[in-house]
């Protein structure tokens, strides 16, 4: 019943012009609503294609009456086949079991879209995830603190706050620099 209602009211929405006309003037709320985004396509089409740009009230007519005939014959088939003899879809049923199951299984159309589409973006998030994330992004991340832990491990008893440990530091590597020099 909520989808019924929300269908009225979308038709109410959208409701073309010439039932709109019919009905007393109902106006179309959503003809000018994208009319922004498609004005540039409109104006190249003046400019470049000579076609009319609207159709006739006749094709809108034509239009409606079909998709009304189409709906009417689809009701009356399942009418006819579900409630005046229950017993014909049994028989079709029985008669084509293969074509049966694959109308009851929607063609399959449900696996073939998990097998083209969400099993490879599953099989790639998954892959992202696992092999780029935690081995790639949190590697470098890990890496570069097992690294810095590693330095600060071994330059922390170099840090000892005495001044004559500086200046000791200090001279030997002025000797190790100018032993490179001299010894080269």
């Amino acid at each position: 019943m909520v989808l019924g209602t929300l269908a009225v009211i979308g038709g109410y929405v959208g409701i073309p012009k010439l039932i709109g006309d019919v009905l007393g003037g109902i106006p179309n709320y959503f003809e000018h609503y994208l009319e922004p985004v498609f004005k540039i396509s409109e104006e190249f089409a003046k400019e470049h294609v000579h076609a009319a740009a609207h159709h006739s009230h006749a094709l809108e007519w034509g239009l409606m009456g079909t998709s009304v005939l189409i709906a009417v014959i689809g009701i009356s088939i399942a009418y006819a086949l579900y409630i005046i003899s229950p017993s014909i879809p049994a028989k079709f049923t029985a008669a084509f079991p293969g074509l049966h199951k694959a109308v009851y299984n929607k063609w399959y159309i449900d696996e073939l879209y998990d097998f083209l589409f969400v099993n490879p973006c599953k099989s790639l998030g998954h892959f992202l995830w696992k092999g780029f994330d935690v081995l790639v992004v949190d590697g470098i991340v890990n890496g570069v603190a097992k690294v810095t832990m590693g330095f600060s491990g071994v330059l922390r008893h170099v840090q000892s706050g005495f001044v004559h440990n500086y200046a000791l530091t200090m001279a030997l590597g002025m000797v190790v620099i100018v032993g490179f020099y001299l010894f080269r």
